[in-house]
This record gives structure tokens, sequence and C-alpha cells, in this order.
């Protein structure tokens, strides 16, 4: 009868394989897991990075407009200082 499944006489040679394939798959499960744990923390990153950047050029241009007020108040006060 073991002769229709030639497996089953090598069933004990086969069981360190059948372990090592279920804890691959165990292992992978948790590397998927960790990999995309990280893949969203980067997004999330990538999205804070961004909303800094932004945040930081609309701060770059509110500070050129002020130095540019401020260059045209002096330029009005050295003028007003020549005039009088």
């Amino acid at each position: 009868m073991l002769s229709k499944f030639p497996l089953a006489s090598r069933a004990p040679d086969l069981i360190p394989l059948i372990l090592h394939c279920q804890l691959a798959m165990v292992f992978d499960g948790e590397t998927i897991d960790r990999l995309t744990r990280a893949h969203m923390e980067v997004a999330s990153s990538r999205q804070s990075l961004d909303e800094v950047l932004e945040h930081h050029t609309k701060l770059a241009k509110q500070l050129e407009e002020l130095q540019m007020i401020r260059d045209e108040e002096r330029r009005a006060s050295k003028a007003e200082q020549k005039a009088v």
C-alpha cells in the first residue's frame, strides 16, 4: 500500500522541510508586516516634510515682502531727512 504513496515512506525525511517552509512563511509574513509599517512611516514622513517645506516657502515669501517694505521705508526716511 505504501507503494501507491511514495512520499509516505519519506515522511520522516520531509518533516524538517515542512517545518522550514512553515517558519519561512511566518518569517515572510513578519517581514511583509515590518516592510509595510516602514513604508507607511516613510510616506507619513514624506508628507510631513512636504508640509514643512511648503510652510518654509510661505515664510520665505513673507520675509522677502517685509524686507522690501523695510527697504522702502528706509529710502523714504532718507529722502525726508534730505528734504529737511
